[in-house]
């Protein structure tokens, strides 16, 4: 009976752990006050890593102050940078890119990262923008982040920030 009882507990106790260690990671933080960035939230999945940002701007790059924004995923001093830039020319479009910085410099740029699935769209229903970065782009990430959000223009005078989250585990 006792050694049925140890076997059950055992069992119980690696489920658990099993159970726990797959499930990706998720959470909101609230942006900085002032500031347009009003929240984000992360979903540190197993195949992707997907971010919506709040409190920006609509669909049109040019309808508010903040004309461009960028999305940190880093651990330790390297980073993988997400960056939107609002180009305002006759049709005024994103220019997204996704970048590696292995030393954690603060700033624009890096080496670039040609990723076909990597994507920076505008989510209507949400009001948000969704930055996905598929984990096949980032294939020197670790799978536990720390992820922030910055607003970038001079026009504004509060462009904000989100983050950064606490490390969050791969599912």
């Amino acid at each position: 009976m006792r050694r049925s009882f140890c076997a059950l507990a055992g069992t119980l106790a690696a489920l658990t752990v099993f159970a726990a260690s797959a499930g990706a990671e998720s959470t909101t933080v609230k942006g900085t006050s002032p500031g347009d960035i009003t929240k984000m939230s992360v979903n540190n999945a197993k195949t992707a890593l997907t971010v919506k940002v709040y409190g920006l701007f609509g669909k049109n790059c040019n309808s508010r102050s903040v004309s461009s924004f960028r999305v940190t995923v880093g651990w330790g001093q390297a980073a993988y940078r997400a960056e939107a830039n609002c180009y305002a020319g006759e049709t005024p479009r994103w220019i997204t890119g996704l970048y590696y910085v292995a030393d954690g410099a603060d700033g624009s740029g890096g080496k670039k990262v040609t990723c076909p699935k990597f994507q920076v769209t505008y989510d209507a229903m949400a009001r948000a923008y969704r930055v996905f970065f598929p984990r096949t782009c980032m294939s020197r990430a670790a799978d536990r982040v720390k992820v922030r959000s910055e607003g970038l223009n001079s026009g504004s005078a509060a462009p904000g920030a989100a983050g950064p989250t606490r490390a969050l585990r791969r599912g």
